[in-house]
């Protein structure tokens, strides 16, 4: 029990990958139910475990600016994405995929991907291109866009409170 109890007082005094991950899990999750309760998503894992993959990886996102754990994670899910889409003859959505990946090397550490307007506008620019390129109907991608602040914001809640 003591174990336990210094184990979440580890990661909720240093919030590395894991307490980021765990967080984006635990807020994905959430969502994933609420949405499906509420009847705003299907109730079935091919619409769910997206979404929930949304908000954890949006949760690390702000962390990939360094080389860390997190970085290795949200790289290698997101060549894993690209991968698949490819295959999937959804090159317009692993072009998304590619340009997402790229936006934090554009600043330092806790620069500015660690605020909160960074956490709409990042998922309003990624959502932004399938509107613009594919014509995608918006209302496709408000889930998307609130699984991601959701896990954005879980992570800008984790670094400001401790």
């Amino acid at each position: 029990c003591v174990a336990v109890v210094h184990f979440f007082g580890y990661l909720l005094c240093m919030p590395g990958y894991l307490t980021h991950t765990a967080v984006g899990i635990a807020v994905g999750g959430g969502a994933a139910a609420a949405a499906s309760a509420l009847e705003m998503a299907e109730p079935d894992v091919e619409t769910l475990a997206p979404l929930a993959a949304i908000s954890v990886l949006a949760a690390v996102f702000p962390d990939v600016d360094t080389p860390s754990k997190a970085r290795t994670l949200v790289y290698a899910l997101l060549l894993a994405s690209a991968l698949a889409l490819m295959l999937a003859e959804e090159f317009l959505w692993a072009s998304v995929v590619g340009v997402a990946g790229m936006l934090p090397g554009l600043g330092m550490h806790r620069g500015w991907t660690h605020s909160w307007l960074s956490m709409l506008l990042i998922p309003a620019g990624i959502c932004a291109l399938p509107l613009l390129v594919h014509e995608v109907e918006p209302e496709v991608l408000v889930m998307p866009y609130s699984f991601a602040v959701l896990g954005y914001g879980s992570h800008l809640v984790l670094d400001k409170v401790v």
